[in-house]
């Protein structure tokens, strides 16, 4: 985990617009690292896709990173954040699957 500088809270891998970002959910605080659109191609894994305070309510979006990047950048556009994580550490994520 790495800690937030600003209230030591966890960051999570985010997307919005077409930034992929470190986001604080405690604090609010962001932390660019580079495009979406640079780092989406490569990611060869799994992954759970969750609309930032919806996340009770289950990923928007599973599947492989490099096969579903643009649908991520397409429900990131309107400035929402998206959470990503591993989807094999999400209890009954859909393979595969846009919700």
């Amino acid at each position: 985990m790495i800690p937030c500088v600003q209230c030591n809270g966890p960051l999570v891998s985010a997307v919005q617009h077409g930034s992929f970002l470190l986001r604080c959910p405690a604090c609010g605080a962001n932390y660019n690292c580079t495009s979406w659109c640079a780092v989406g191609p490569t990611i060869n894994h799994r992954v759970a896709v969750f609309r930032e305070g919806e996340e009770a309510t289950g990923p928007v979006l599973v599947g492989i990173g490099a096969e579903v990047w643009q649908r991520v950048r397409e429900l990131a556009s309107d400035g929402s954040f998206l959470h990503l994580r591993a989807a094999e550490a999400e209890p009954g994520a859909a393979p595969d699957t846009a919700i």
